[in-house]
């Protein structure tokens, strides 16, 4: 799929539910207000967050679709934030 056009996104949701089938898919988007505690148009919302503006979802959300995803921990997000250990800072 080309993302030419279109803007690349913060969080890899809409990645994830196109790795899945037809079926998966549509069971998937019944659950997924229960599991996450948030309606179905928040969620698509959440898939659709643009990567330069600041609106972030919840953590504990985030949390969450990484494990139904089967993903390693902070790998939801297209960002990668790095930094120094404070002991390097003073």
């Amino acid at each position: 799929m080309s993302l030419n056009n279109a803007v690349k996104k913060k969080y890899r949701i809409q990645e994830m539910m196109d790795q899945l089938t037809k079926g998966e898919h549509a069971k998937l988007i019944k659950l997924i207000p229960k599991i996450i505690g948030k309606s179905i148009n928040t969620f698509n919302n959440y898939s659709n967050i643009p990567l330069d503006v600041k609106k972030e979802i919840p953590h504990n959300i985030v949390i969450k679709l990484e494990i139904l995803f089967g993903l390693p921990p902070y790998s939801l997000c297209n960002i990668t934030t790095t930094g120094s250990h404070y002991k390097d800072l003073i």
